[in-house]
């Protein structure tokens, strides 16, 4: 196994939650555990065990290879035995003397994250999003039958994911300028102003 630099466990779980954009309750969830444990894991009072850290890696991988390889050193493997990087190809032999007869060596496939891993980060990140702009708590169930509905539409009208997300971007930032606005705040504008001393009255 190759050397890993290994960060303190609260600084590994906390940054690996941050790249996930996950509350402790939605991280702890996809992890199989308590947000009571979580906690002790994140102020350093016990540490996950070895399959926490192996669905850790599994988990942060696509977001954050290198956070994935610590996780996956202290669950005592490598990116490599849980699927998640391909295994290096054996060196090529030696071609024939014949041009004809070598044969062509395929590169080999990416492995594939399991789809409801995938799923449920998509699924995280979407009520993540909805708990910004409600401003409460948004359960996973809900968070899943938005993206459930979501999905259906757009495979019903034959949208792209690049066509989506261009729309979606410039609409996520009016999102963000509206909620400024109704909080009273406007860009690039300072704080407001009393009249200025040659605009108020003369006393006579």
């Amino acid at each position: 196994m190759a050397q890993v630099t290994l960060r303190p466990v609260p600084l590994l779980v906390v940054l690996s939650r941050e790249a996930l954009h996950m509350t402790q309750s939605q991280f702890a969830q996809a992890i199989g555990t308590s947000v009571r444990t979580l906690s002790r894991w994140e102020g350093g009072r016990s540490e996950p065990a070895e399959l926490h850290y192996r669905r850790l890696a599994q988990l942060v991988h696509p977001v954050a290879e290198d956070l994935a390889r610590e996780a996956a050193a202290r669950g005592a493997v490598t990116p490599e035995q849980l699927g998640l990087v391909a295994t290096p190809a054996a060196p090529a032999a030696a071609p024939e003397p014949s041009p004809a007869r070598q044969a062509a060596v395929a590169p080999p496939a990416s492995p594939s994250l399991p789809v409801q891993l995938l799923l449920d980060a998509v699924v995280c990140s979407v009520a993540s999003a909805l708990e910004k702009h409600d401003g409460a708590p948004v359960p996973r169930a809900r968070a899943r039958a938005a993206v459930a509905a979501a999905f259906a539409s757009a495979h019903a009208l034959r949208l792209e994911i690049a066509e989506v997300d261009a729309v979606l971007a410039p609409a996520s930032r009016e999102v963000e300028g509206s909620r400024a606005e109704r909080a009273g705040v406007k860009p690039g504008a300072g704080p407001r102003k009393g009249p200025a001393a040659a605009d108020r009255p003369r006393r006579r």
